[in-house]
């Protein structure tokens, strides 16, 4: 394996080590100090017109002409990303199952137990911590992207969390960022270095 691979899969881990207690609900995510994101909301969303820019069609993850959907069914997973570089398991402290983590080679993918009913996981996050060139956002938007392209691609209905996450979700409402499924930009110095799709729960950065 060569050291490329090593670092890509140690990427993952790190978000592994990040999100799993997210997805099982066992800690609760780190806010900014104060419980609130730092700015207010730049827009708002009009779920019914792409044209304006987000849309909750964009919450749909397009990778080479396939639709992987957050809140789908686990089994969806090989079909649109192919086969996983590993599958990592943890019983899960809410749910009757376990939790599982997915690392491929651009991205990491978090499912959690039906709460009942469904006998398989359900995909809750997608994180992409490299550029895939095969992925699918408004604009061309990917790793490597500046904040102002996003902004112009996918318009203004978005909040800051602090100066390193740029959230985007179905009412443009930080009140309800762990509540509302949503897509994110991860930013180091303007740029995007992380992009996820999310069901329910948002990480914001101490």
């Amino acid at each position: 394996m060569n050291n490329k691979l090593l670092t890509k899969i140690f990427c993952g881990a790190i978000s592994a080590a990040m999100m799993l207690s997210l997805v099982s609900g066992c800690e609760k995510a780190v806010d900014n100090g104060n419980g609130d994101p730092t700015d207010v909301p730049s827009g708002t969303v009009d779920v019914n017109d792409e044209s304006k820019g987000f849309s909750v069609n964009d919450l749909d993850i397009v990778v080479g002409g396939k639709t992987l959907k957050i809140g789908g069914k686990e089994s969806t997973l090989k079909d649109v990303l192919g086969e996983p570089l590993s599958i990592d398991a943890a019983e899960s402290c809410i749910f009757d199952g376990d939790e599982r983590f997915y690392t491929y080679e651009t991205c990491a993918v978090f499912t959690f137990p039906p709460e009942s009913g469904a006998k398989e996981n359900t995909i809750d996050e997608v994180y992409f911590f490299e550029k895939n060139d095969a992925l699918t956002i408004k604009g061309d938007i990917n790793i490597g992207s500046t904040v102002e392209e996003v902004k112009a691609a996918l318009g203004n209905a978005y909040f800051m969390d602090g100066d390193q996450m740029m959230v985007y979700n179905a009412e443009n409402d930080p009140a309800k960022k762990d509540t509302l499924p949503k897509l994110y930009f991860e930013l180091s110095d303007g740029v995007v270095s992380g992009i996820g799709y999310c069901a329910n729960l948002y990480h914001a950065e101490g």
